[in-house]
């Protein structure tokens, strides 16, 4: 090469070293071909690293092999640790482990430099414990780790939560000085908190003599993870008045952690200093303010910023979903998923299985439908999660034949996929089926939980199988589960609806918490045979107790008097409701009181209190009086109740037959004729 050729080549050279240093490969690659086309030029090791670096930095692994070649057919890999291990770094940048692997294990002389490509690669590849070995048998080749080795190796021990390793490499970057370099300082901290060790990555940082931004946030993220809202907050305070202005992600951690423990005030500052950075239009930042007002309850104004994201992926779609239907604003969040679907964003896991579980609550089969074609045409149905979701919104929805088929279709059943069958079935009083069903996932050999149980206890006090009860009963006890304030309360249900209340009196003797529900069960039950003077006495203890009684409670206790005939009672307990115990009497009361008056004859005073009570008597309550009348035979007040319940629904059935059955009872046969013609015309249109 003649003394111009090599001048020449040194400036080509030295145009691609620079532009690969400036962030520019293409510009690199681009000289490099002005290089190839001047025969007379011949790049030399130096030059094939930085192009090597360019396409890494490109992920260009095409143009990378070719370079490859051109640097095997002119033998620079032989003797060149430096080219090989850009060689090694380009494929690892580029994805190809195998490649890189394959040139690794030719190079004659591995020195620090090609060992940390290469373990570098595993790691970034999350292949950790591929990468702890390297260093095994890098150290075994006599070969010292230098500091970018040692960041490498943190990073792999915190990729697979390897503590052990983790510890011995501490100690080495000590022994070695390294541990005042910050990069080293800042793996090791995010090292630390990826063990789940927040102190020691505390105290880490608090040894760097010189904390960056890096240092910060890999602290502040790493305790926003682990749900420590707090100390991300004060840490948040401590990094700025150090002069350290944050990034997006230690904004995007600061905020999780105001929504975190509802910081609302906290957040709506981070908020101001965000648009004043011009942060609010990044994903990350954006879709964690929506988060953020979601989780402090201002959903208006998590729509406000929603609705400014230039770009919306399924993060804050999903976080709008989840916290309208946690909030009790189902239809709000299924306009959530419709607008989702018209922007044509993809719905992930965590927003199918909330959506389903809104659907199934409201009842939406016609979204829940569409929801389950997706799923489907996407391959997801047999996901355990979402499987298990779209058993549950079909039962809730009252769809057992399509419940059924997707259970079927279920890869693997556990616990949670059969009690979602046998709760639905419970939920719409199919009892026998629920037990059927409880049978065969025992078969499976897969064991109740607590929800299967209550589910099952229910189902056994629905329809009587006393058996089946006591056997669950013994379940309850072999599990140590028998105390359980939830449990224990079904039990009682239980044997009240079997009509055994000396064994429900005992069950909840033994209740090491007797809470409103167990006392109403069970005043509940002794209302339902009569049993007055028992009902009045329970209500007496629970008020002696200091469990105030609820409406359930005077509903119940209203009942026991009804049963018993006690008009003086009842009267007395109804007046109680307000003037002892603060509660507003409500429809259902007024209703309970005109049923005891009417038991008793007095249908003249019961249609006084439908007349009078705050609220506009429904239908139930003129058929208790239409029942009063048919059973004392007053014709006028069963005129009256019939034209109420008319006036109502014109098309109420039950009406039309009790005051047939009302004019029959005394013989007007006429009328009660006339009253079965105007029930066939009324219900024929």
């Amino acid at each position: 090469m003649c003394v111009c050729d090599a001048h020449q080549t040194g400036y080509f050279s030295s145009l691609i070293t620079a532009y690969v240093k400036r962030g520019e490969p293409l510009r690199a690659l681009s000289i490099f071909q002005k290089m190839q086309k001047e025969r007379s030029l011949h790049p030399n090791g130096s030059t094939f690293a930085s192009l090597l670096k360019a396409c890494a930095m490109l992920r260009d692994l095409s143009r990378g092999c070719e370079l490859h070649d051109e640097i095997s057919k002119k033998g620079i890999l032989e003797g060149d640790s430096f080219v090989s291990s850009s060689l090694v770094n380009m494929y690892v940048k580029c994805g190809s482990l195998v490649k890189a692997k394959a040139v690794f294990d030719q190079i004659s002389q591995r020195d620090v430099v090609s060992w940390t490509a290469m373990i570098s690669g595993y790691v970034e590849h999350g292949c950790g414990e591929d990468a702890l070995q390297c260093v095994d048998q890098m150290k075994r080749e006599k070969i010292s780790p230098n500091a970018y080795t040692l960041v490498s190796c943190l990073k792999a021990c915190g990729s697979i939560g390897a503590l052990d390793q983790a510890e011995r490499i501490y100690s080495e970057i000590v022994s070695k000085g390294f541990d005042g370099e910050v990069p080293v300082g800042n793996t090791l901290i995010d090292t630390y908190v990826k063990l789940g060790l927040l102190s020691t990555a505390h105290f880490i940082l608090s040894k760097i003599s010189l904390r960056d931004k890096v240092s910060w946030t890999a602290l502040i993220t790493g305790y926003a993870e682990h749900g420590n809202a707090d100390e991300v907050l004060h840490f948040f305070t401590e990094m700025k008045s150090e002069g350290i202005c944050p990034d997006a992600f230690t904004y995007v951690s600061s905020l999780k952690a105001c929504g975190t423990v509802c910081a609302l005030i906290k957040g709506q500052n981070l908020h101001d200093e965000v648009v004043q950075k011009g942060l609010e239009a990044e994903l990350l930042v954006g879709n964690a303010l929506v988060d953020m007002y979601a989780k402090c309850g201002r959903l208006s104004d998590a729509h406000k910023v929603f609705d400014r994201l230039p770009v919306r992926n399924a993060v804050p779609f999903t976080t709008l979903i989840t916290e309208y239907a946690e909030q009790g604003h189902g239809n709000k969040a299924l306009d959530c998923l419709h607008k989702m679907q018209d922007e044509g964003v993809l719905p992930d896991a965590v927003t199918l299985v909330c959506s389903l579980k809104v659907c199934g609550s409201l009842e939406a089969v016609g979204t829940g439908q569409e929801i389950h074609t997706t799923i489907f045409f996407r391959g997801l149905e047999a996901e355990s999660l979402i499987g298990n979701t779209l058993v549950d919104m079909y039962v809730k929805c009252g769809l057992f034949t399509e419940a059924q088929n997707v259970f079927d279709g279920l890869t693997s059943y556990d616990v949670v996929s059969w009690t979602a069958l046998i709760a639905g079935y419970v939920e719409h009083g199919y009892g026998e089926e629920a037990l059927f069903n409880l049978q065969k996932m025992q078969q499976s050999c897969i064991h109740m939980n607590v929800v299967t149980l209550v589910c099952c206890l229910k189902a056994c006090g629905s329809i009587g199988a006393t058996y089946k009860g006591q056997e669950l009963h013994h379940v309850t006890i072999l599990m140590g589960l028998e105390g359980e304030c939830l449990i224990g309360n079904m039990l009682v249900d239980m044997y009240v609806n079997f009509g055994l209340l000396a064994e429900a009196q005992q069950m909840f003797d033994e209740l090491l918490v007797q809470d409103t529900v167990s006392w109403n069960t069970l005043i509940t039950g002794y209302g339902q045979v009569g049993e007055d003077v028992r009902a009045s006495h329970l209500f007496d203890r629970m008020v002696d107790e200091n469990v105030k009684p609820d409406n359930v409670t005077f509903i119940s206790i209203l009942n026991a008097c009804s049963h018993a005939g006690s008009v003086t009672k009842g009267e007395c307990y109804f007046a109680a409701i307000n003037n002892h115990f603060d509660l507003i009497p409500s429809l259902e009361h007024h209703t309970c009181l005109v049923d005891i008056l009417g038991r008793v004859g007095l249908i003249d005073r019961a249609i006084a209190i439908a007349k009078d009570m705050p609220f506009h008597p429904d239908i139930i309550a003129w058929h208790t009086i239409l029942g009063a009348c048919q059973k004392w035979k007053s014709v006028p007040y069963g005129m009256h109740a019939f034209e109420e319940s008319l006036s109502l629904d014109a098309r109420d059935g039950a009406a039309y037959i009790c005051m047939s059955n009302i004019y029959s009872g005394v013989y007007m046969h006429e009328e009660a004729l006339r009253i079965e013609a105007l029930r066939k015309q009324n219900l024929a249109w």
